[in-house]
Order: C-alpha cells, then structure tokens, then sequence
C-alpha cells in the first residue's frame, strides 16, 4: 500500500492567561507529577482524518485500505496563570515554548511510530481483508482502530517529552530566573 503521512503543524496562538486552578487542573488531567505547581502548560492536540484513504472490497463482503493520505494535524494551546506577573508570565512561556519545540519533535516522529504499531501496520502498511460486518460496522470500527492507535503513540511520545523537560530542578531554574529577574 502506497500510505502517505502527512504531517502539519498549526501556529500556536498567544498564550491564554486563566485562573491559576485551570492551568492546574489542566497539567493534572495530562498526568504531571507537579500539577499543583503548575503555573502555566502547553496542552498539544493531534487530529487526523481517513477521508483520504482509498479502501477496496472484495465480493462485497471484505475490505481493505489499498492507497491515500493520512494527515495528522498538530495544535497547540497555551496556558497560563493569572496570578504571576508579567515579568513572571514571560519567564514561564520561554520554558513552554520548549514544549511547543519538544512537542513539533513529537510530531516529526509519529510517522515513524505509526510504521512499527502493530495494529496500524495490519489497517494500513501492509493491509489485511477483514469483514464489513452487518451496515459497514466492521469498516467504521477499523476506523476508529485507526485514530485510537494515533492517540496512543502522540500520547506517550509527548507525555514522555513532557516528562524529561518538568523536573524538579527545571522549575526550580524557572523560578530562579523569576526571582532574579523579577522585582
């Protein structure tokens, strides 16, 4: 199968300042070990699309993808809490524009990911028949195998990037650099 992976990242928008709970809450729902220190967080999304795989059929009873592009498409949002000053706020969003960067990396790997991922290889690498199944339920849930197998490989890739750049002492730099540039 001719697959192509398209990949494209979206510019990221000026941060958004919010309540320092949303920042927490937010960085707790993305499994930081520091969530209730967080003061700021870059939150990445990855979506993709199937319209553009080419899929055929056999007897009217199987089918498989043969051809076509899979875009993956990466967004990303930054947040950042509204009790730190502005000097404080412009400290912070340097450390997370190296989640931006780490998070673009994570995005020029995935292709690689997808290739070595089982289950993604048997849909659409080296495709294999499989059953329509009664009202095409088989197809849609190929479908969703497909976007499921996405998700998991952007989410340990950028949880792992996410981890390596919030440590302790990371902060603890972040927070030098705030106190001693900040008045």
């Amino acid at each position: 199968m001719a697959l192509i992976i398209k990949t494209t990242a979206n510019t990221v928008p000026a941060a958004k300042v919010v309540p320092a709970k949303e920042v927490e809450d937010a960085a707790a729902a993305q499994g930081n070990p520091f969530a209730s220190r967080a003061i700021a967080i870059t939150k990445p999304k990855l979506s993709h699309d199937t319209k553009q795989l080419n899929f055929e059929t056999k007897n009217n009873k199987e089918f498989r993808f043969k051809t076509g592009t899979l875009p993956l498409t990466l967004s990303q949002e930054i947040l950042v809490s509204d009790a730190l000053s502005e000097c404080a706020r412009k400290i912070w969003l340097k450390h997370e524009d190296e989640h931006v960067a780490d998070n673009n990396t994570v995005l020029t790997e995935m292709e690689a990911q997808l290739r070595v991922d089982a289950q993604f290889v048997e849909i659409l690498v080296t495709p294999k028949w499989f059953p329509l199944g009664t009202n095409n339920e088989n197809f849609k849930k190929v479908q969703r195998t497909i976007g499921e197998r996405i998700g998991v490989i952007f989410h340990k890739l950028t949880v792992d990037k996410a981890s390596a750049r919030d440590t302790d002492a990371e902060y603890k730099k972040v927070e030098a650099d705030i106190k001693k540039s900040c008045p």
